[in-house]
């Protein structure tokens, strides 16, 4: 468990990579500050439209998580990923599943 807070509370040093890649930003928000944005919105969303705020909730704030593990990954293969057709949330979710199995 403390793992799981150690990345969550990591997700603040890591800066969103699309800004970088695509926008060519300097100084981008961080995984954890769009993680916040994220949750304010789907809050107050969820609540107006009488959804599951705490399942939207839930997602929202865990979305993200993916990336830290997976961003060394990503980053050393970045070139052959970029000519796939499948997300980096997708590989990091396959990745982190595999590795949950075979603990």
């Amino acid at each position: 468990m403390l793992d799981f807070f150690k990345t969550a509370a990591n997700l603040k040093r890591i800066p969103r990579q699309g800004w970088i890649d695509k926008l060519s930003l300097n100084n981008p928000e961080s995984v954890a500050d769009h993680s916040y944005s994220m949750a304010v919105m789907s809050m107050v969303i969820s609540d107006l439209g009488n959804y599951d705020s705490e399942k939207i909730l839930k997602m929202v704030l865990l979305h993200d998580l993916s990336v830290h593990p997976c961003r060394g990954i990503l980053l050393r293969f970045a070139a052959v990923l970029k000519k796939s057709n499948i997300s980096n949330h997708k590989i990091c979710i396959s990745l982190m599943t595999f590795h949950i199995i075979h603990i």
